[in-house]
């Protein structure tokens, strides 16, 4: 089907629109999908799929309990990529059998340089303390092949959470650190929920716990 569609600049050009491409969409999105620019300011995207806006540090948006994105470095010790790889993958299914929530969790080994880097994203805090709670025996499985170095949390994990961080780098390495960053702004594209009574730091710095 082809339709005129304005470019915003007062011009108007030909668009082939396929029926086949939004036939999945549900009707309000589709219409904004095929809108033109004019008329999608005006479009209500459906509430599943709108993304939360996160306010700024400060705001009663700052003190929302979202999505956790954990990051933790560790050297390898000489000889023990293959065994650390074995062990890993004991662990990546012990996780995924019992954390259905947790979103995304990932090991990222560089067998030239020793070191390895895992990811993990949580829609919230509790999904993160299960992890810690539910892991410690399989972490102590893994932290024989390695040195923990730091663990790094983009967002505001609490203060039950950041224990068990702590405990976590104790267990794992020596001197290890863990460092928290409030988030400032930004969305996230699946539902959290506010906690009431939270509290929040005015600044924006780090916050870092030394073990």
């Amino acid at each position: 089907m082809l339709r005129m569609a304005s470019d915003g600049w007062g011009r108007s050009s030909t668009a082939t629109q396929s029926p086949s491409r939004n036939a999945s969409l549900s009707s309000p999105l589709r219409s904004c999908v095929s809108a033109t620019l004019t008329e999608a300011a005006g479009c209500r995207i459906p509430a599943q799929i709108r993304p939360r806006i996160i306010g700024a540090v400060g705001t009663e948006d700052a003190n929302l309990d979202g999505p956790l994105v954990y990051i933790d470095h560790s050297d390898i010790r000489p000889g023990k990529v293959a065994d650390l790889r074995r062990t890993v993958s004991a662990l990546v299914q012990f996780v995924e059998q019992r954390e259905p929530r947790l979103l995304s969790y990932t090991f990222h080994i560089d067998p030239d340089a020793l070191r390895m880097t895992v990811v993990a994203v949580h829609p919230d805090r509790a999904s993160l303390q299960l992890h810690l709670q539910l892991g410690g025996p399989e972490f102590r499985k893994v932290g024989e092949f390695i040195e923990l170095r730091l663990i790094e949390v983009y967002g505001d994990p609490g203060r039950t959470v950041r224990d068990l961080l702590v405990e976590k780098a104790r267990m794992l390495g020596h001197g290890a650190r863990v460092v928290v960053r409030d988030r400032t702004l930004g969305f996230a594209r699946f539902p959290f929920t506010n906690r009431a009574g939270a509290t929040s730091n005015a600044s924006d710095a780090e916050a870092e716990a030394a073990v």
